[in-house]
Parts: C-alpha cells; structure tokens; sequence
C-alpha cells in the first residue's frame, strides 16, 4: 500500500486498510459533454453576431464578442477544474469506514465518512480505470424531493481488489 501521506483521523482500534487516488488523466463525462455543447452554440451565435451586427451602424458588434470569447474560457476551465479536483482528493478505507478525502479552496482538508455496514451497497462500475461506489448523499432539493448524488472512489486503478475488500469487511459485519 503506497502512503498518500492524507490520512483521516482514525478511531480507536481502526486501521487503514487500502488508501487510493482517482486518475487524473483526461475525463470526458456528461458534464464535460453538456459544457461543449453549450459553448459550441455560443460560439455559433457569437459568429453569426459579429457576420449580421456590423452590417448595421453602432458599437452592438461587441455584445456578440461575450458570446465569441466565453466558451474560449469556460471549456477549458471546465476541464481544468475537474482535473484539479480529481487531483486533491483521496480515499481512505479502515477495517470500520470508507472516508473520501477532498482538499477544498479556502477551507482545507475536508474527510467524508462511510461506516462500512451490512447493508452498504457496493457496486462496482465497469471503466477504465473502474469506479467502486457504495453510497449516496443529498444532493440538493427540487420540486419537495432530495436529490442524491453517487458516493464512492471513482477512477480507481485497483477498483476490483478494493470491492473484494470491501466485500469481506462487509461479511465481517454481518457475523458482528
């Protein structure tokens, strides 16, 4: 087991058990797809912006310049800051938890902790590299219903070692 060098506090008689960082290499997910899309249709209407406005007379060429220049920013930014985020995070699993660990801008080191239970579920998502998700949390609220979002480690070299790990802490906790 490589030391990351981030561990979470640790309870008495707990012990760490595997510890893991997602990949950081290029990720093309839903967000990164819906962010293009967006952009692209700004891009198309900044062009066509400036191809119709100067043919009029006034300065309103430089509102269709928002519409050219931020898709140049925010795609880029998008992709960048999901790297980065990937990039300051680590997992700890104990004989007794699963903690996700996230450096977050201006507050520190912030530990997210899973007691591993017998009712935990666990799945493990194909990929390359292999996700291990095993919980979910509250998202935000819409319309009077929680919206939850995944918990697990994501991206995950030795994402098959980890859920058989998983697996036996959890039978463990069933004899309990």
């Amino acid at each position: 087991m490589a030391d990351y060098g981030v561990l979470p506090p640790l309870e008495t008689g707990e012990e760490v058990m595997w510890q893991g960082r997602p990949g950081v290499g290029f990720q093309f997910n839903q967000t990164e797809f819906l962010m293009l899309f967006i952009a692209g249709c700004n891009f198309v209407a900044g062009l066509a912006w400036f191809y119709y406005v100067p043919r009029s007379e006034g300065a309103l060429w430089w509102y269709g310049f928002l519409f050219f220049v931020l898709p140049l920013i925010l795609v880029p930014k998008t992709f960048h800051d999901n790297k980065n985020r990937r990039a300051n995070t680590w997992y700890s699993l104990t004989n007794q938890r699963a903690v996700v660990s996230q450096q977050v801008r201006g507050k520190g080191l912030a530990h997210d902790s899973y007691p591993i239970t017998a009712a935990m579920p666990l799945k493990l998502s194909k990929g390359n590299p292999p996700s291990l998700w095993f919980g979910e949390r509250f998202h935000y609220r819409y319309k009077g219903r929680d919206v939850t979002q995944a918990v697990g480690f994501v991206r995950i070299r030795d994402g098959a070692a980890v859920y058989q790990l998983m697996q036996v802490l959890k039978s463990h906790r069933e004899k309990a």
